[in-house]
């Protein structure tokens, strides 16, 4: 019920002395009766005060009194003449008109009983209308259910039982299903305000230029399947809402099915930037999938890779649906999936501290993990080389954000050449792979190898060499070694063992 409406209901007599238009479509909850005019503690917003000015007396502090009732949320006040004035306080009316505040004058042979009873009439009767709306629209959308009916028949079923407001059903990535209202390409542009507030897993309401905005989750059964934006002129109603949730209840009916997206695409992402690891992809094939995924010409980038230090003690599919959440926010766009045992994520355009934010918010939900960080680097050619620099970093096993070109690990090299167990480690790690001239050009080419990032592209051209010579020589390098040169944790070994022998070089080859 509007004011509007109370002051419509003839039967009354009610006459506004203040308030300008724009009032009367203020909403009228309840009604109350407060008879202490030095402010009522009782009202919680959106009531019609009735009173007597029974307490008013010489002096009195309306514009006090007034505020009061603005910064409570009160509706308007029903002033009673006759009782204990013959007319309303020009004190009351002056600072009403200030405040744009509404009053009205009740006659003096109206009971206040008779405005409680006319709201509570039409609140009653609102509420049972938006009930059996809300029955009437469930009635037509369980059979849909069964029916597997396409999401945008159900969506214009809402948009219809709503009166035509602006709705658009995305899925988890953004990617419109339905939309009712609106033309695709304004639905498209509605993501965009979910981007810029991001609810996630909690629904958001929020006013932006003239308009309403509700964003709702709709849950699969672990996680967020898709998105339901709704655009009004105003906030909604208790109808709307009412009838907005047997939509969502049937929308997630028949989007259960979507839960599978979301795995589906962290499993393309995982092959795909395992098989950009493992070169299994030149430049302009890894362009074309890229192209595939949504990402075209871009500026910049960063990898991000995430390992528990307690590995089995949450599950990894929390972590994933709790990384891809929190990335969001991270850089424009963001491709996750696992490479091997690291959650590896991929941003396009990166925020600053993106890798800090990361960890930040995962250390305070309880997660025990280490973010390695790549550089950001210029354009897609260099990912490979970023992916293992960020999963190389990961592996540094302490609390925090670990970085591949900050590690230090030529000071600490300087420190552990000479402890006990040195030679033995190198000889464990080479194999076969021993140190003599012969062997030189392995070594050399494994340095190159992997200071490249495991690119065969810029460590043949370096080692001016054959891309065949250079096959053959991995190949022959694994065999020596016994190792993977495609392996996080093998390639960090031969890393070490590298550094720690040209520490050892010299005094080795003056023997």
């Amino acid at each position: 019920m509007r004011l509007g409406d109370l002051y419509a209901l003839h039967s009354l007599g009610l006459v506004r002395v203040s308030g300008s238009p724009a009032t009367l479509n203020r909403p009228v909850k309840w009604s109350h009766v407060g008879e202490v005019m030095a402010g009522d503690p009782w009202l919680t917003g959106d009531e019609v005060l009735l009173i007597t000015g029974r307490d008013q007396h010489e002096g009195f502090d309306w514009d006090a009194y007034v505020r009061h009732l603005v910064d409570s949320n009160c509706t308007a006040i029903g002033y009673g003449v006759g009782i204990h004035h013959d007319e309303i306080p020009e004190g009351l009316i002056e600072t009403a008109r200030r405040y744009d505040f509404p009053v009205f004058r009740v006659p003096e042979a109206l009971p206040f009983i008779a405005i409680t009873r006319a709201v509570f009439d039409a609140v009653y009767r609102e509420k049972y209308a938006a009930l059996r709306d809300a029955i009437s629209l469930n009635r037509k959308l369980l059979p849909l259910v069964v029916e597997q009916q396409d999401p945008r028949h159900i969506l214009q079923l809402i948009g219809g039982a709503l009166h035509r407001p602006k709705l658009a059903l995305f899925d988890y990535y953004g990617r419109p299903l339905a939309w009712s209202g609106v033309y695709e390409e304004d639905a498209r542009a509605m993501w965009g305000h979910v981007r810029a507030h991001w609810p996630a897993r909690s629904s958001i309401s929020y006013p932006e230029n003239g308009n309403h905005y509700s964003v709702v989750p709709i849950p699969g059964k672990d996680e967020t399947v898709a998105f339901l934006v709704s655009i009004t002129s105003e906030e909604p109603d208790e109808r709307y809402v009412l009838v907005m949730e047997q939509g969502l209840t049937v929308l997630g009916l028949v989007l259960a099915q979507l839960t599978s997206v979301r795995e589906e695409r962290r499993a393309r992402v995982g092959q795909l930037l395992t098989a950009v690891v493992e070169h299994k992809l030149d430049d302009e094939a890894a362009a074309v999938e890229f192209s595939a995924m949504g990402i075209r010409e871009i500026a910049t980038h960063q990898v991000l890779s995430c390992r528990q230090l307690a590995e089995g003690t949450r599950d990894p599919g929390d972590l994933v649906s709790n990384v891809e959440d929190l990335a969001v926010g991270l850089g424009a766009q963001q491709y996750i999936g696992w490479v091997e045992d690291q959650l590896v994520v991929l941003l396009v355009d990166p925020q600053p501290a993106a890798a800090e934010t990361l960890w930040n918010v995962l250390r305070a939900r309880g997660w025990e993990a280490t973010v390695g960080r790549s550089e950001t680097r210029d354009g897609l050619q260099r990912l490979d080389e970023s992916v293992f620099e960020a999963r190389t970093a990961a592996l540094d096993g302490r609390r925090g954000v670990a970085q591949g070109g900050t590690l230090a690990i030529d000071a600490l090299i300087g420190q552990i050449a000479t402890a006990n167990g040195v030679e033995a480690f190198l000889a464990q790690t080479f194999g076969e792979m021993t140190d003599t001239e012969r062997n030189e050009a392995f070594f050399e080419t494994l340095e190159v190898y992997l200071r490249h990032g495991g690119r065969p592209g810029p460590t043949a051209e370096e080692l001016h060499v054959h891309r065949q010579t250079l096959a053959y020589r991995i190949d022959r390098i694994q065999q020596l070694t016994g190792r993977n040169l495609r392996n996080g944790p093998d390639m960090l070994d031969l890393l070490l063992a590298l550094k720690l022998r040209q520490q050892l070089r010299l005094p080795r080859r003056s023997r």
